[in-house]
């Protein structure tokens, strides 16, 4: 179960953050129409021809500013950022379309509502929807342009939508990390110890070759547990192949209490109830009762 809550506590958040980044990152979809231009992505942009009063195409990088309502990768660039060209004094917020950040040509298209950059992954491709554009869409070169500091029509969902996503991650990673946070228990039989909760086992007094206190940490590595700055719980190996197994919920907090097996190794502490010493004196006591009465 321990194993299951631990898959968990890794694999829920990293879904979670896989599946925003597929939803926000993917490629907007472009279609072309004699009266204007259909941008989809997680919102639908529609430019309309008579509102375009020109298209053209820069043949250099498009400078983005600041931060914005949108979606900001390694290379890709969607939604409303500020772009500042040569000469200007002010920042613009504009709408932007790029696959490829970091490339050029980017088609230019100036509108009424403002300025949208778009460009695809490769040069070719951004040429030819260029040509595809000026072919298709019929727009007014005389329109009146409306440059804005501010963009009015930024859908204010988007940033809603990433900070749900944002939350729900993190407190599913709290939770997560809460239940699977280590804890045991112990108890004792007349011919056993036994420790359940994580990592539980069984340990027979007549498997035992010796008990004491050790001070010194093993030279272990971890084959299927949890090891933290303060914890050490599950199955160990050290470099010779002795097998370990270590409920050390309060690792660092010396010594601790050891249990040798032919085929194991066992070393706790930090059991709610029970100091070092306490564990070991319970444990010594149910090994000199199994040797009494047998």
């Amino acid at each position: 179960m321990s194993t299951l809550y631990l898959i968990l506590a890794i694999a829920v958040p990293s879904v979670m953050v896989a599946i925003s980044l597929v939803y926000f990152g993917r490629r907007p979809r472009i279609e072309l129409f004699p009266d204007g231009i259909c941008v989809r992505y997680v919102y639908k942009t529609i430019i309309t021809g008579d509102s375009i009063a020109s298209i053209r195409l820069i043949e250099e990088r498009v400078s983005v500013r600041g931060s914005g309502n949108g979606f900001s990768g390694l290379k890709r660039l969607f939604g409303f950022y500020g772009h500042k060209e040569k000469g200007e004094r002010g920042t613009r917020t504009c709408l932007f379309y790029l696959n490829n950040r970091h490339s050029a040509p980017v088609i230019e298209i100036a509108s009424t509502s403002g300025y949208c950059y778009i460009n695809l992954d490769t040069e070719e491709q951004t040429r030819e929807l260029y040509d595809e554009i000026l072919r298709t869409v019929k727009f007014k070169p005389d329109a009146e342009l409306q440059v804005s500091k501010n963009h009015k029509d930024a859908p204010k969902y988007f940033l809603k939508v990433m900070a749900v996503v944002a939350a729900l991650t993190f407190v599913i990673t709290i939770c997560s990390i809460i239940t699977v946070s280590p804890h045991g228990k112990i108890s004792f039989t007349d011919d056993s110890i036994k420790i359940s909760g994580n990592y539980s086992t069984q340990i027979y007094v007549k498997d035992i070759t010796s008990v004491g206190l050790v001070s010194d940490y093993p030279n272990v590595s971890r084959t299927n547990g949890i090891a933290t700055s303060h914890v050490r719980c599950g199955y160990f190996k050290s470099p010779d192949g002795m097998k370990y197994s270590l409920y050390l919920f309060k690792f660092g907090s010396k010594p601790y209490v050891y249990i040798y097996t032919v085929e194991r190794r066992y070393l706790l502490n930090g059991f709610d109830g029970y100091t070092s010493d306490d564990l070991l004196t319970n444990i010594q006591q149910v090994i000199d009762n199994y040797e009494e009465s047998n």
